[in-house]
């Protein structure tokens, strides 16, 4: 049989310890505590070091004693002990201290002060337990050296040191974070609208660490402490900068809050970017609900809390997934775009309908263009002097472009940079939103991914302000005073009479004449915003006049209307000419609209095996295709670009790829492209805008160099 009895210390045991016992009888450490304790040696001695020096005293007092100094019944005493989260002791153990007699009576003075039953009383003080718990046990690090000491007297000296001047430290900044947070939370409170007894609207949020649990087996401990750490700390610094509330953490997931929705949603996107797979993080996903919760505790609870739990776990990795009442709440800002998806079953909840919120704020908007010809196999052919024949100069265009505009058209330059006043106007509509078509998607039965970017939402209605305010501000920049321009079915010189009025710039429209009688309220929207409006062919001009002259009843074209405003320009000193397509530097500004799309399809966790779009003169479908197309030329990357014309004006499918007139007179340059001949004239289909001729010489190219495939279909199937 073993003899478990304590072993008396060595020699060299017995000096240390009385060296430790003389520096812990100096730093204040009760006598008889000390005396008791020396027998059991060291590991005796540095219990009393930790429990002794973090919490000083005699430990003089049973629980009787504490009660009866007090002025306090047991039963309320007992309770109140354990709602502070400290285990019952044996009525005749001598466990507390004169700190504990008045921490009783302190409490029960003050719960009695504040009016507020012994059961709200025992909530406050299990609140405040759990929360000074969590404090106190992560504040173990603070000590960490002390305990792993190994010399004795270094491992007292270090205690005493923590005991003067770390622990008094500690006591005052808690202090100093409680009162802060007292301030914020009154003020919070203030700003409650409750919409029933006990409850609270605000904004709701989890934020969660996908593939979380493959992640836990991959990583060692340590490695997988400071993931948590990092991302924790991450989250609090969105959060509390974003003006929320960080609820609490939950390991690989964080619970925030707002009284703002729009705040709460800002906080949920900037949580996607501060924690991103870039810096070592698993891919986010975040829920967000708007309604009633019901505080607790320094907690929250109810349905609204449930359901934004609930919609983080269906959210796909790397997006924001919120309710009706946020996207309702976010209707009216500009910086959000909300995209509804399938309803969802929800575990507790039933079948919802959620919506995904995929933007780029404002400060995403591309601040260059993209200029795809460096990227090409082969470059367009220079343009030719309507006259010699020869390739134009500069000075050539300088009668109908300002020169800023000349150098974008000839730049092999892959970036442009876009000018800061031209970015403020962008700001009024952009960025635009790209939207998952599921609804399309189920009609057609098909199991593709179908997107479209919606570039409706710019005071014009089209996409066409994107090169017309570059126009605009470059010809302002460079003192002209009048800008004459052709409109097939009215949506560029819509976007041109908006950026001339914009800039202070006279504006003149030519507008096909088979649109001008079709489409009224385009003509009226040009009116409206300061534009002179007449249908071509007309009698303003000499090309117009001919036309009319054979042909009364003619229901125009682009390439006449093309003709009459090129003339209205070179026969004026004060007007310049603008091209809303088919030129250079009109696609390179149309380029936003792919490189806005570029960004959204990675916060969609997707990328386009088809790019396609309609094509009439070719900004449209250029403007979101070209940024894509290094993706093929030099990443070897397979995506499928379709230009899709109408038949009656079958330029790409039918035409030749030769040099022709941009224009019917025969006034423009001739540029290298696919043509249906310059006095070809479309027969008079809605679709206006696409009754040109030609089409954009670098489109051209890319489709004759099989990079792009094009198609023509009627416009009623």
């Amino acid at each position: 049989m073993t003899d478990s009895s304590p072993q008396p210390p060595s020699s060299e045991e017995h000096a240390a310890l009385q060296r430790v016992l003389e520096a812990l009888m100096a730093a204040g450490v009760d006598e008889t505590v000390l005396s008791e304790s020396a027998p059991e040696g060291l590991d005796a001695i540095q219990r009393v070091v930790a429990r002794y020096l973090t919490f000083p005293g005699a430990r003089r007092y049973t629980p009787l004693d504490v009660y009866a100094k007090a002025g306090v019944d047991e039963d309320w005493a007992t309770a109140l002990w354990r709602a502070m989260g400290f285990p019952e002791v044996p009525n005749d153990q001598k466990a507390f201290t004169d700190a504990d007699v008045e921490a009783l009576d302190l409490a029960t003075r003050l719960f009695e002060r504040a009016h507020l039953d012994r059961t709200v009383a025992l909530q406050q003080a299990r609140t405040m337990s759990q929360a000074v718990s969590r404090v106190a046990f992560a504040n173990q690090d603070v000590i960490a050296d002390f305990t792993t000491e190994t010399d004795p007297l270094r491992r007292a000296e270090e205690a005493i040191e923590l005991a003067k001047d770390t622990l008094p430290a500690l006591d005052r900044l808690l202090v100093y974070m409680y009162r802060r947070h007292l301030a914020a939370a009154t003020e919070q409170q203030l700003l409650i609208e409750g919409s029933e007894e006990g409850a609270t609207n605000m904004t709701v949020g989890f934020a969660d660490l996908s593939r979380f649990t493959s992640v836990t087996r991959e990583l060692e401990p340590r490695d997988l402490a400071m993931l948590i750490d990092g991302f924790n700390g991450e989250a609090a610094d969105v959060i509390v900068e974003a003006g929320g509330r960080l609820v609490k953490t939950i390991g690989d997931e964080v619970m925030f809050s707002s009284l703002d929705a729009r705040a709460a949603a800002m906080i949920a996107l900037e949580l996607l970017e501060a924690v991103s797979p870039d810096k070592g993080y698993p891919p986010l996903r975040v829920g967000v609900a708007t309604g009633d919760v019901i505080p607790r505790e320094g907690d929250i609870f109810g349905p609204t809390v449930n359901l934004a739990n609930r919609l983080v776990v269906v959210a796909r990795p790397g997006t924001v997934l919120v309710d009706r009442a946020t996207r309702d709440a976010l209707a009216s800002d500009a910086r959000f775009e909300v995209t509804p998806i399938a309803a969802r079953h929800l575990k507790g909840l039933g079948r919802v309908r959620p919506a995904t919120k995929f933007t780029l704020r404002d400060n995403q908007i591309p601040t260059a263009w993209f200029n795809v010809v460096p990227s090409m196999p082969n470059p367009p052919s220079p343009p030719l002097h309507p006259g010699t024949k020869q390739p134009i100069g500069p000075a050539d265009l300088a009668p109908l472009f300002p020169m800023a505009l000349i150098e974008q058209e000839v730049s092999t330059a892959e970036w442009i940079d876009i000018p800061g006043k031209v970015l403020d106007v962008y700001r009024m509509y952009r960025p635009t939103p790209l939207v998952r078509a599921k609804r399309l998607e189920k009609e057609l039965k098909t199991p593709a991914r179908i997107y479209y970017k919606y570039e409706g939402g710019s005071p014009a209605g089209s996409h066409k302000p994107n090169t017309a305010i570059a126009q605009a501000y470059y010809n302002k920049a460079e003192k002209t005073k009048r800008l004459s321009t052709e409109t097939g079915a009215g949506q560029w010189g819509s976007a041109l009479a908006m950026s001339a009025a914009f800039f202070g710039l006279e504006c003149k429209v030519y507008m096909v004449n088979a649109s001008y009688h079709q489409k009224p309220g385009r003509r009226v929207m040009m009116e409206t915003w300061g534009a002179k409006v007449v249908a071509s062919p007309s009698t303003d001009t000499e090309a117009g006049r001919k036309i009319l002259a054979d042909d009364p009843d003619s229901p125009g074209s682009l390439g006449i209307a093309i003709s009459e405003a090129v003339e209205d320009a070179a026969t004026r000193e004060d007007t310049k000419y603008s091209l809303g397509s088919v030129l250079n530097h009109v696609l390179l500004h149309q380029t936003v609209i792919g490189l806005e799309a570029k960004l959204q399809m990675e916060k969609a966790k997707d990328f386009p095996d088809v790019v396609i779009g309609c094509v009439g003169g070719g900004s449209n479908f250029s403007g979101l295709a070209f940024p894509f197309v290094p993706d093929v030329t030099k990443g070897g990357k397979q995506i499928k670009f379709v230009a899709a014309e109408p038949t009656a004006c079958p330029t790409l499918t039918e035409g030749k790829f030769e040099y022709d007139f941009g224009d019917t007179a025969e006034m423009t340059p001739l540029v290298e492209m696919y043509t249906l001949g310059h006095r070809f004239v479309p027969p008079p289909i809605h679709a206006g805008g696409l009754r040109y001729h030609g089409d954009a010489p670098a489109l051209c190219r890319l489709v004759q160099d099989g990079i792009i495939e094009a198609v023509a279909y009627p416009q009623t199937k």
